[in-house]
């Protein structure tokens, strides 16, 4: 089932064209990364969440758990901190996911600022809270 905002958006001879790179965003960046977003549609599950605002503050203190988680693991030598929240993508399943990019300081290095990737979730029925990831943003590989 296609919505009106879908097939106002795309044109009906562009859409088998469409999603393939639609879909491949996605699996190249994990979600984090989508530029080319179909509009409101049951085969368009992550999508930009522009409003993110209206979340700030689920969306901060998902963010500060998931940066010090991050900053307690053994292996990680430097530390960081949470700077600002850039953009986030969002999917609803039985989880509210957000996929946050976000802007952190190296606190071990006092060095220039970094971009990490955030995954986390809430569950829609009773609010339980969930890291499912925090890493650096790997640059884009060419090819």
């Amino acid at each position: 089932m296609r919505t009106t905002a879908m097939r106002s958006f795309c044109p009906t001879e562009h859409r088998p064209l469409f999603f393939p790179i639609y879909y491949r965003q996605i699996e190249q960046s994990n979600g984090f990364d989508i530029y080319d977003y179909p509009g409101i549609s049951s085969l368009a599950g992550i999508g930009p969440y522009p409003e993110f605002n209206e979340e700030a503050e689920l969306l901060t203190e998902l963010a500060n758990r998931a940066i010090r988680e991050y900053n307690e693991k053994e292996c990680n030598v430097f530390k960081y901190k949470l700077l600002k929240i850039e953009k986030v993508n969002t999917q609803l399943t039985g989880y509210r996911e957000y996929f946050m990019t976000v802007k952190v300081f190296n606190l071990t290095l006092a060095t220039p600022i970094e971009t990490f990737q955030i995954h986390a979730a809430k569950r829609v029925y009773n609010n339980d809270k969930f890291i499912l990831c925090c890493r650096p943003k790997e640059e884009a590989a060419d090819g």
